[in-house]
């Protein structure tokens, strides 16, 4: 009977780089996005017939932050495991998942400039449809490589489903 190899051993430059780009690149991102939505015109937001359900105006920016912060910790601990599992079927796994993750988070990107720059609130909406599917997808691939990683999704997840729902509201509603 064969002994399995070791694992190689896992480079600590390798795991910082790693965190820091993993987390700063989509917080770095969703700021700029956040930016430019938040000076195309904030009058529009307060103009729009809303749900009752709606968080209140503050809120978004710190939700979304957090949930950087965490779909970041996701994609590194995928990372990790991408370049560091013996297994290469596992590792093409991983990489997958990356892949299909900044699918998705460029996709996301697309939503508020769609929504409040162009105004465009049922083009916004088809693109949350769009956006929840692919992460629906990253959170299912990510799962398979790490479960901590895949649960670091659902709030994400639940998020832009509540936003959907909102932006739902908003385009028959308006």
């Amino acid at each position: 009977m064969a002994v399995p190899s070791p694992p190689p051993p896992t480079n600590i430059s390798f795991v910082m780089e790693s965190l820091i780009l993993s987390v700063a690149i989509p917080l770095a991102s969703g700021f700029i996005v956040g930016r430019q939505s938040r000076t195309a015109d904030n009058k529009f937001w307060d103009d729009l017939r809303k749900p009752t359900f709606t968080p209140p105006k503050w809120s978004f920016r710190f939700v979304w932050a957090i949930l950087y912060l965490c779909v970041g910790w996701a994609s590194h601990l995928v990372a990790v495991e991408a370049n560091h599992n013996p297994d290469r079927v596992f590792r093409e796994q991983a990489q997958y998942a990356l892949r299909l993750y900044w699918i998705q988070l460029v996709a996301s990107f697309t939503w508020a400039p769609l929504f409040f720059a162009a105004r465009q609130v049922r083009v916004a909406w088809a693109s949350n449809v769009l956006v929840t599917i692919l992460i629906g997808m990253t959170l299912e691939q990510f799962s398979r490589v790490s479960t901590g990683a895949g649960l670091l999704l659902v709030p994400y997840l639940a998020w832009v489903v509540l936003s959907g729902f909102l932006n739902l509201y908003i385009a028959l509603n308006n």
